[in-house]
């Protein structure tokens, strides 16, 4: 069992956020992907899990209503049944895929027809939608084509709509139309995010630009600003001077080692073109390497490897990893979107670890901007290929995430690195593999519904059952416990409010909120208590929403698994010191249990009695004691399990002494 818990908005009329829950799905191939009828997009997915459920519907009138928009593009067309109305991320998709159906040839003479797109909830439309359709928001659209399409004409367009990355999710459900649907408008959480560029010399200027305008869709998701989304970026390449047999020598760092097969030569240190070669062992070379695809003829000098006295008189420069940008540099979207496609091509060899090394050391610090936890760490990594010898990215990679950085690999080509893929990403599900960059742009709004979903089952957890934390309603919060030994019972969890309020919905469905939930306490309360009965294998899901402007709150959660949880103890004012019980009761425990006393009623009573800790069983320690009723909180929590936490009261009765000492002794009752 496990629980996650985000919250989603500040404000109680939703107009931004996201599913911080759904599942990113692993995208193994994505070439020529091709959707037929009674398809989804992604495949196997639903639409909730692919770009985030309903949280309210959107009425005429409502705030979240007035940031609907209208397109105004004239290539875009509507039906009789259709409003203009949508999200604005909705209309940006619409009319970047009017642009492509414009110069797709085979559709010549087709536009896109809306059918559908955002439905009032109080409209006689509504009533053949289900409940929690997106419609009710503007994010999902109904499309068709004008004229009169053809099947094989709507698959088209069905394909174009999985190929462009701005639609979430795509059902192809009926032949003559086909729906999709989009992310919110933006992701509504604290976040620093950091993109890491391959330039190496396996690509061409043009791909490297295709990686930028890939990251820069992906950041443009983002609200950047100093307390929201921090973004920064580093491109790597380096230069390869170590050599291939790990017992022989490297070149002096700033030349290129080479093994050329020809008379006289071996291995060599080629120096850059132009360069001049001082010393004994110095030779023309002239060799053929691919670059970018292209086939370029090297010509210079170089001299042989070991050679002490040899030397270039040009050296190549650069580091293996840049900093473009860091994270405190910008704190708008249009700068970091500027600085992003801005970036110089390296154009140099693939230098992976390194460059994981130099963002641990010189990114993702307090100096340049990383945040402590719970804001989220993620590092985007966009690739085309291995690592020189040398440079293998595992041991720096896991470094990485040691520290608490989530890492998301985009690799074009897995052709032979795919290991080293798998290497660097956090997960299956953070590792992304294409064939060419052309496919790049399909996968944004993936990505970007995976960095904004920062509680999930691999995050490192800031709250555990049993302890207590504040955070203010713009915090995500992530409870974990693995409770498949069989012990938990009941989960209570426990919110004080000390400024603003907040509402709380809670299911074991993937995005509770006010329409979809199972528990929930919108009350006034400063401290809400929600008592779930839950099995074992579910994942709970915790939704808090800020009603105010500013709201802060504490939450902990504990795990009951006590059969009863009340005990109750009569002794008499002059019983003897010594055990008045014989220990809790675990039916369902898997293992041993640890019992301290947290606090009792009145406070001295905590002077008067001892817990033993392996059983529970309560001592008396001073007699006489005084008539009354004494409240003892006890904490049980599992040895092996420290999120497996249970809490039990036991009371103790003092009675006054009716009969002889050697006739009393401890009663003790389990209601």
């Amino acid at each position: 069992m496990y629980f996650v818990m985000a919250h989603l908005c500040k404000q109680k009329q939703l107009t931004s956020g996201i599913n911080l829950v759904a599942s990113v799905l692993l995208l193994s191939r994505c070439s020529a992907q091709t959707i037929m009828v009674g398809d989804v997009f992604p495949p196997a997915q639903t639409e909730s899990a692919s770009v985030g459920g309903l949280w309210q519907k959107v009425r005429p009138g409502s705030h979240a209503y007035e940031q609907l928009v209208a397109t105004n593009d004239t290539r875009i067309h509507f039906g009789a049944q259709a409003d203009n109305l949508m999200t604005r991320r909705m209309s940006i998709a619409l009319s970047h895929l009017a642009g492509a159906l414009q110069a797709n040839a085979s559709l010549s003479g087709h536009s896109l027809l809306v059918l559908a797109a955002y439905v009032s909830p109080d409209s006689s439309q509504a009533a053949t939608l289900p409940s929690d359709s997106l419609y009710f928001s503007g994010r999902k659209i109904r499309l068709g084509l004008t004229g009169s399409p053809s099947a094989a004409d709507i698959r088209i367009l069905a394909d174009m709509l999985v190929a462009d990355g701005s639609f979430g999710y795509v059902s192809f459900t009926f032949a003559s139309f086909v729906e999709a649907s989009v992310l919110r408008n933006k992701c509504d959480i604290a976040a620093d995010i950091v993109f890491l560029v391959d330039g190496s010399n396996s690509m061409t200027h043009a791909t490297f630009n295709e990686s930028l305008q890939f990251a820069s869709g992906v950041s443009s998701y983002f609200d950047v600003s100093p307390e929201a989304i921090r973004v920064g970026m580093v491109t790597f390449s380096g230069f390869d001077q170590l050599n291939v047999n790990p017992s022989g020598p490297d070149c002096a760092l700033g030349t290129i080692f080479t093994s050329v097969d020809h008379p006289g030569y071996g291995d060599m240190c080629a120096c850059v073109e132009g360069a001049q070669c001082s010393g004994p062992s110095c030779r023309p070379l002239q060799i053929s390497v691919s670059s970018g695809g292209t086939l370029h003829t090297y010509v210079g000098v170089s001299y042989n490897v070991g050679c002490t006295t040899c030397a270039c008189s040009l050296l190549r420069g650069g580091p293996d990893a840049v900093t473009n940008f860091n994270l405190n540099t910008f704190t708008s979207d249009a700068d970091v979107t500027a600085a992003i496609l801005a970036a110089p091509f390296p154009n140099g060899q693939t230098h992976t670890s390194t460059a994981l090394q130099y963002v641990q050391e010189h990114v993702f610090t307090a100096a340049n901007g990383s945040r402590p936890a719970p804001v989220l760490q993620t590092l985007v990594v966009i690739t085309d290929g291995g690592a020189n010898a040398g440079y293998h990215p595992a041991a720096a990679a896991s470094a990485l995430k040691a520290s608490g950085v989530v890492i998301y690999v985009v690799g074009v080509s897995e052709v032979g690195v795919l290991l080293q893929y798998q290497a660097m990403a956090t997960s299956a599900d953070h590792l992304f593999t294409l064939d060419s960059y052309a496919e790049l742009p399909r996968l944004t709004s993936r990505l970007e519904m995976g960095v904004c979903q920062p509680c999930v089952e691999w995050a490192s957890p800031v709250l555990m059952t049993g302890i207590t934390i504040a955070r203010g309603a713009k915090s995500c919060i992530f409870l974990a416990c693995n409770g498949s030994t069989g012990i938990a019972r009941q989960l209570f969890l426990e919110f004080n409010v000390s400024v603003g309020n907040i509402e709380v919905y809670v299911g074991t469905n993937e995005d509770p909120g006010p329409l979809h939930h199972q528990w929930n306490d919108t009350s006034l309360s400063s401290t809400k208590v929600l008592a779930l009965n839950v099995s074992l294998e579910d994942v709970v899901y915790i939704s808090v929403l800020g009603v105010n402007s500013t709201n802060t709150y504490s939450v902990r959660g504990w795990f009951s698994d006590l059969e009863q949880t009340v005990y109750l103890h009569t002794i008499y004012t002059d019983t003897a010191a010594g055990a008045i019980s014989t220990g809790l009761d675990f039916p369902h425990a898997s293992g041993p249990h640890r019992v301290s006393l947290l606090y009792s009623d009145p406070t001295t009573a905590t002077t008067m009695f001892a817990v033993d800790a392996p059983t529970g069983a309560i001592t008396l320690l001073h007699s006489p004691i005084a008539q009354g009723v004494y409240r003892l909180r006890l904490e049980v929590q599992s040895v092996g399990r420290a999120c497996q936490t249970a809490y039990a009261n036991a009371t103790v009765k003092v009675l006054a002494a009716t009969a002889p000492p050697s006739t009393q002794s401890p009663t003790t009752q389990t209601p």
